[in-house]
């Protein structure tokens, strides 16, 4: 069995009859999906994000960070049948978390997620993990497992599996172990008022880092259920780098090694690849 370990490695309505504007549509969910050189992917994940369940309850807002390539002429072309996606493009190459808090500055969802360009999801999963932030109010964040892919624009219902991650239970002793929270969580935007935002001196573990600054004040909610497609892409911004995540994830726990206990002895370590029976396969 091989593993690998994740520290390592606004729509408007009609014009009101008493001549006041208009007010910004409210979402259930803004989906942040961040973009640089990715028009090979863009397309498969604006597809994605509108066959959710939630339908018209889901903001769409993707933050083109000076890309080169073509991402900007696709989501247009989405952009002219479908009012739920905003569009935003800096001239200048900005980082991952400078895009993802440019995107939530912009959002009008009371919950929020990152959906990575390359990544894909269950139909019902952004349901699905509102629904939990519905039912539990003192739960900030909520996460779930996820299935792997090592092949390019695959959709969660007809993919080539080549793995899978077991999240665990959500407890402080977690904290400390890794970024346990996964590529696909959703969390709700009134947190940022609370806590800030991404730290944009990170490269790569600042949602680690994040989720540590949310953990100490907000409980966290596993969803056992395989939501999301992750594929394993070696040029992406945590494994093209292993080294610099790596130092990143060991920052992150030694600034929070003080408000969290020692990690649990036995954690998911992680990634688990094909060699090993999927779990319900």
């Amino acid at each position: 069995m091989f593993f690998l370990d994740l520290a390592q490695v606004r729509r408007k309505g009609p014009i009101p009859l008493t001549g006041e504007p208009p007010q910004a549509k409210r979402y259930c969910v803004s989906a942040i999906v961040s973009t640089y050189k990715s028009e090979l992917f863009i397309e498969g994940r604006l597809k994605d994000l509108l066959a959710q369940t939630l339908g018209e309850q889901l903001e769409i807002i993707v933050v083109d960070s000076g890309s080169p390539e073509n991402e900007s002429a696709i989501v247009r072309r989405y952009q002219k049948q479908h009012s739920n996606i905003q569009y935003i493009r800096t001239e200048q190459r900005e980082n991952l978390y400078q895009a993802w808090n440019r995107g939530i500055r912009a959002a009008s969802g009371k919950y929020l997620t990152n959906s990575n360009t390359d990544d894909r999801l269950r139909p019902d999963a952004l349901e699905v993990l509102a629904r939990e932030l519905d039912q539990n109010p003192s739960i900030a964040l909520v996460y779930a497992d996820f299935l792997i892919t090592g092949f390019e624009n695959q959709d969660f219902g007809s993919h080539i599996c080549t793995g899978y991650s077991l999240r665990p239970e959500y407890h402080p002793n977690i904290m400390l172990a890794g970024c346990h929270m996964g590529p696909q969580p959703m969390w709700r935007r009134s947190v940022h008022d609370e806590i800030g935002y991404f730290d944009e001196s990170f490269f790569a573990a600042g949602d680690y880092e994040f989720w540590c600054r949310l953990a100490i004040r907000h409980h966290m909610k596993h969803v056992p259920e395989f939501l999301g497609l992750y594929l394993h892409n070696g040029a992406g911004v945590s494994n093209s780098d292993l080294q610099r995540s790596w130092a990143e994830a060991q920052r992150v726990q030694d600034m929070y090694r003080p408000h969290f206990p020692a990690p649990a002895a036995d954690l998911p370590t992680g990634f688990y690849f094909r060699d090993a029976v999927r779990p319900g396969g």
